[in-house]
């Protein structure tokens, strides 16, 4: 097995937790991550597949400190905000995530999909602040 040629190789290191994680052994791949990680802390690929690994778990909290982790090191990367919204989303804090949103479109104007889920979030807020607005005017 790759891993056992160079303990120190983090590439075959991700690519088993890549491989653990499709296979649901997820405890088995985040050890593969913690250990890419370990090796090479500025791979935000490493923490964002730790993130979904750890939100697939549901363990929100955990996988939202990967992805903020991964942003930390690449803002770009228009995956890393969407699992980050999705996440945020399974939290109940969907205020942050309209500001993940906002960022997939700045990377990608044309990216219908994350304009879509604008739209759902806005409605989704808009909903949960009309009972609000009626208690206030009693």
């Amino acid at each position: 097995m790759a891993t056992n040629v160079d303990p120190d190789f983090d590439r075959a290191f991700f690519h088993k937790g890549m491989v653990l994680a499709c296979l649901d052994r997820s405890d088995e791949a985040l050890i593969c991550f913690d250990k890419v990680i370990q090796l090479n802390p500025n791979d935000y690929k490493a923490w964002y597949h730790k993130g979904m690994t750890l939100q697939e778990l549901r363990k929100f909290d955990e996988a939202l400190h990967c992805l903020d982790r991964a942003i930390q090191i690449n803002s770009s990367d228009p995956d890393v905000w969407y699992l980050k919204c999705v996440v945020l989303g399974k939290l109940g804090k969907y205020e942050e995530a309209l500001h993940c949103v906002d960022r997939l479109i700045q990377i990608n104007l044309n990216d219908n999909f994350a304009r879509k889920l604008k739209e759902e979030i806005l409605a989704w807020l808009e909903k949960q602040r009309k009972p609000e607005r009626s208690k206030e005017q009693h």
